[in-house]
């Protein structure tokens, strides 16, 4: 599995804005409610707001992966959202995100969750791609740019 083959027009929103990151984690992740992988959308959104009270999941170069292993998703969940103002999720650099990339991934699916944050990752320190995410004006042309990587 690719991450860009999880990658729908519908879980992205490019004109998030800027607010408290439990707020926006909840935003973004109402594009999610309601798709084919969501067996408990509130269980769901609770336990990835849960994990951000842990510690932050602002990983640098404006990037946050908010996410949850979780028995309230079947199948691998993504929604992608851009804040272009930028906000502050408590970033190991100190600086705000830009880009969020939520993950919502079964609790039984250990090695194939490795593998797929190994692929994003990797995409994620090619240059220049996360500013051309960032400047994405519509959706289509995200999941295109996901799907070239």
């Amino acid at each position: 599995m690719k991450f860009s083959d999880l990658l729908r027009s519908s879980h992205i929103r490019l004109d998030l804005p800027p607010a408290d990151k439990f707020q926006t984690i909840s935003s973004l992740a109402q594009c999610l409610q309601g798709g084919d992988a969501i067996i408990d959308f509130d269980t769901l959104l609770q336990e990835i707001l849960d994990r951000e009270q842990l510690n932050t999941t602002g990983i640098g170069q404006c990037v946050a992966i908010p996410h949850a292993r979780t028995e309230a998703v079947s199948d691998f969940a993504v929604a992608i959202g851009v804040c272009r103002e930028g906000l502050d999720f408590g970033s190991l650099d100190h600086q705000p995100v830009r880009l969020i990339i939520l993950l919502g991934i079964p609790a039984g699916k250990v090695k194939e969750y490795l593998k797929f944050l190994a692929e994003l990752s990797k995409m994620l320190q090619q240059p220049g791609f996360v500013d051309a995410v960032i400047a994405c004006k519509n959706p289509d042309t995200l999941v295109a740019l996901f799907s070239k990587i």
